[in-house]
């Protein structure tokens, strides 16, 4: 009859205002509360007391519902702790499964990076060989510390931030990115000396997986590079454009192609990743990877158009269903494309 469950609107209400005092730390609201009921720890931590008031215990009442859904967004890890906060995403329990026999240490993700080769050892799973490997480097910085060892001197690390700002800063000059939207319904080639990469995924529920293809052409409309290859299994169209995205960047770059025409066929991932303003959803972090990704080609337009001219990376995609590892052609074809390819090569010319 269209009736709501009362309880979980309720719950969904109260979750956002507990929501709001994660994100809005410099309300007067929160500082309220926050100096009552969890001086020494984040909302998401804290426990009911007896003589909170009736407003309190509403909020902390949907205090599970953020549980189940928050994880950290990792950033620079010195906040995260390794292995009590939710950080690792597209994990059931967003936490390190396997825990060290010594725990006396409060370990944070930051002490996994390398601050000098900027390299992460991201331990999704902390068993087996790679796991050895993170719990040694770990042991390593802890010993460090607590035993006399030196660490990099202020001035040292002044130095190193104003050399990579000045870097980046150079970047920022020599890189041109437009961002245009586009109602075209067919493929046109890219400009001259540029090459142009469509990308696209698709969603198998029956096997529980994604697929994703992608494809790189020059402005004689001929094949660069293309990959078909399978995805994770995800929750909506968005998430998998968004991974598809992503991993065909990172084909471009592997392969060496720097000056791109990047184009897809959905709204709301192009214009998240044209968008200057943080990204909170729960697939921002995958978005500023792209950003980042995009960042470092040499030069990029980002364009928005229809599925009629993206049907080459949709049938490579959709071809995913049917392979079991990766597939890659270079200069060559793809041959579960070749009737798409030639429908396009008769639209430019």
């Amino acid at each position: 009859m269209g009736l709501r469950d009362l309880k979980a609107f309720n719950l969904a209400m109260l979750a956002k205002q507990g929501w709001r005092l994660l994100q809005n730390q410099g309300s007067l609201v929160f500082k309220c509360l926050k100096a009552r009921y969890f001086p020494r720890c984040n909302f998401l931590e804290t426990v009911d007391s007896l003589n909170s008031s009736f407003i309190w215990k509403s909020i902390i009442a949907a205090q599970p519902v953020l549980k189940n859904g928050c994880y950290w967004r990792v950033g620079d890890g010195t906040s995260v702790r390794l292995m009590s906060d939710s950080w690792i995403p597209n994990h059931p329990t967003k936490k390190i499964l396997v825990h060290p026999v010594e725990e006396k240490w409060e370990w944070r993700v930051s002490e996994l990076m390398d601050p000098e080769l900027r390299e992460a050892d991201w331990a999704e799973s902390s068993r087996g060989h790679s796991g050895t490997k993170v719990w040694a480097k770990l042991w390593k910085l802890k010993n460090k510390i607590i035993h006399g060892g030196k660490l990099q001197a202020p001035t040292q690390l002044n130095k190193q931030a104003s050399d990579l700002l000045a870097e980046f800063q150079q970047a920022q000059e020599q890189l041109t990115i437009v961002h245009r939207t586009s109602t075209e319904s067919r493929w046109c080639p890219p400009p001259n000396s540029k090459f142009k990469l469509n990308f696209d995924a698709a969603i198998f529920l029956d096997l529980k997986c994604s697929g994703i293809g992608a494809i790189i052409c020059n402005e004689n409309g001929e094949v660069m590079g293309a990959i078909s290859t399978k995805g994770p299994q995800v929750q909506d169209s968005t998430e998998a454009k968004v991974l598809a995205c992503r991993r065909a960047l990172e084909f471009s770059i592997d392969i060496g192609f720097f000056e791109l025409v990047i184009e897809g066929d959905s709204a709301q991932v192009l214009n998240s990743l044209m968008s200057s303003d943080t990204n909170l959803s729960w697939l921002g972090h995958i978005i500023v990877d792209i950003q980042c990704l995009v960042a470092g080609l040499h030069w990029a337009e980002v364009k928005l158009v229809k599925r009629d001219a993206n049907c080459v990376a949709h049938s490579l995609a959709r071809y995913a269903k049917i392979i079991v590892d990766d597939v890659f052609w270079l200069e060559d074809s793809p041959p579960p494309a070749l009737e798409a390819l030639y429908f396009d090569s008769l639209q430019f010319q």
